[in-house]
């Protein structure tokens, strides 16, 4: 039994190996094409296919990706792309875009590339991007106009930038405004309200208020990045059933939970750090939501 365990291991491994030798491959022929492209000016690898992160790639990976174009191609080149695709490269089986990724493609064998379409002048206001991708790292394949590295370097400000007791306040701020914002939508049972939005929203903060806590420390914009591996098992237990909501009553009860769990921290972190926490703001807001959330 173990030998046969051994041996789908490996099979399973090696099957993972080809995938990911495949998409790099595959990234290897964008960026030659593309920097053959006289209307393009740079390309971006961002996620776990990028060279400047600590998050190895799996089979199951999507691929997040920009080109830079020059401004007077822009338009024209995202009504081809995948045109131009299908002609250097493979047939694509899905063709859609999402928000601001103009194209998301998916191959015959189920990868997904995910392109944001830019043009050069967007840099010049770098703050107004739709995206923000450079914190979290990224690798500048080609840069044509020899620009981009300089003005991206000067974007990112340091999250270590705001005090601790900035960013406690900053989150406390934010926690307890999108938990007394829930309540018209559960006095109309339209729970699924969470699994878009404001659930993400106070999830994604309590995150950021345990790493706080543990001293595990991620960029700001992905708080639940190796959550399972950064924190203890017993944390990781007790806060695993908020991530499913079912019904109304589900969603009330893990509420409590989640105000539970973050109030319980909070006051860890404030006492720990030898912090400032100010109590009105919690104690007035669960006054309010009670009368909804029993």
């Amino acid at each position: 039994m173990w030998e046969l365990f051994v041996i789908l291991h490996i099979i399973m491994e090696d099957l993972k190996n080809k995938r990911i030798g495949r998409i790099r491959s595959l990234l290897d022929g964008l960026n030659q094409k593309l920097e053959e492209n006289s209307d393009v000016v740079a390309f971006f690898v961002y996620g776990s296919f990028s060279d400047k992160t600590d998050h190895e790639p799996t089979e199951y990976s999507d691929v997040d990706l920009e080109i830079v174009t020059t401004d007077k191609s822009y338009k024209e080149f995202i009504a081809n792309f995948k045109t131009w695709f299908e002609t250097n490269f493979e047939t694509i089986l899905i063709e859609t875009h999402v928000a601001h990724l103009q194209k998301v493609l998916v191959t015959n064998d189920f990868i997904t590339l995910e392109f944001h379409i830019s043009h050069l002048s967007e840099f010049d206001e770098i703050d107004k991007r739709l995206i923000n991708y450079f914190p979290n790292g990224y690798t500048l394949k080609f840069d044509k106009s020899n620009s981009l590295e300089d003005k991206i370097k000067k974007s990112i400000h340091p999250y270590q930038d705001k005090s601790l007791q900035q960013r406690l306040d900053e989150l406390n701020s934010s926690f307890w405004f999108f938990i007394q914002g829930t309540s018209p939508y559960i006095e109309r049972k339209e729970f699924w309200f969470g699994a878009a939005g404001y659930w993400a929203w106070l999830f994604g903060i309590l995150c950021k208020v345990l790493r706080m806590y543990y001293d595990k420390e991620v960029a700001q914009n992905n708080p639940m990045k190796h959550i399972e591996q950064d924190l203890s098992e017993e944390i990781i237990q007790r806060i695993q059933p908020l991530r499913n909501l079912e019904t109304p009553q589900d969603l009330k009860e893990k509420m409590k939970l989640l105000i539970e769990i973050y109030s319980e921290y909070v006051h860890k972190i404030s006492q720990k750090e030898n912090l400032t926490y100010d109590d009105h703001i919690e104690n007035t807001v669960k006054k309010y939501v009670k009368q909804y959330l029993d």
